[in-house]
């Protein structure tokens, strides 16, 4: 329902477990919309007051054993709305570091697989602890993990072995507190985009993201962070929606 200062009326439409919902301010000409996995629910406020003084707080009301996760522009969006821009900014600079690394560690890796000489397996070694020294804290950088680590895993790591190298070099160069917030962003990352592929009918994407979340589940270490985290029935239960 939309509650304002004159009247009360039906809005929306019933979600479900999993949706995510959008929510616009036009400050231009004063109105506010809502969206529910990337469609419109159409206007729900007009003649929102605006100028030098006026603020606005968010405000979510919930059920007793709900969860809401709140972006603000901290991590992508998985339905981008055309013409608004969210509240937190864009870091451009830290994934234009890391996509650069990423190349080096796909040709690492490469090395790696085609390569039994110990000298090349050493020299791969030490290559990986300094990359990892360099960009190591922005693995947990959710925009990384979206834009970067899910493509980089989805369409450069797609062989079992080189998919395993890769989650070995991550356990074995990040800090115990970075690799625990890594791996547990990229199992909601993959769960939500595993989930939008329900709407936007893309089942080839999903099988992609589901066999990328049954790897991470068969590496050990991965799989103890994952399934130790109080958030994994949850993620989980993404990945278990069809259409």
């Amino acid at each position: 329902a939309v509650v304002s200062t004159q009247s009360t009326g039906d809005y929306g439409e019933e979600w479900n477990v999993g949706d995510v919902i959008g929510c616009c301010i036009d400050l231009d000409v004063g109105e506010i919309s809502y969206y529910r996995n990337g469609t419109s629910l159409g206007v729900a406020f007009k003649n929102v007051k605006t100028g030098t003084g006026y603020m606005y707080f968010p405000a979510v009301s919930l059920s007793y054993e709900e969860h809401v996760r709140i972006n603000f522009g901290d991590r992508p969006f998985n339905y981008k709305v055309e013409g608004f821009s969210p509240i937190q900014s864009f870091p451009g600079e830290e994934l234009n570091s890391v996509d650069q690394y990423l190349g080096c560690i796909d040709n690492i890796l490469k090395l790696h697989l085609n390569s039994a000489k110990e000298g090349n397996l050493y020299f791969s070694q030490l290559c990986m602890a300094h990359i990892f020294d360099k960009i190591g804290h922005l693995f947990t950088n959710p925009y990384v993990i979206h834009c970067l680590v899910v493509p980089f895993l989805t369409e450069r790591c797609q062989l079992p072995e080189k998919r395993g190298k890769f989650f070995e070099a991550v356990t074995t160069f990040l800090e115990e507190a970075e690799l625990d917030e890594f791996v547990n962003e990229l199992f909601h990352t993959v769960a939500l985009l595993s989930y939008c592929c329900v709407y936007s009918n893309q089942p080839t994407e999903k099988i992609q993201y589901l066999q990328l979340a049954v790897d991470m589940l068969a590496d050990n270490r991965f799989s103890d962070i994952i399934v130790g985290s109080p958030l994994f029935g949850q993620r989980f239960i993404l990945y278990l929606h069809f259409k």
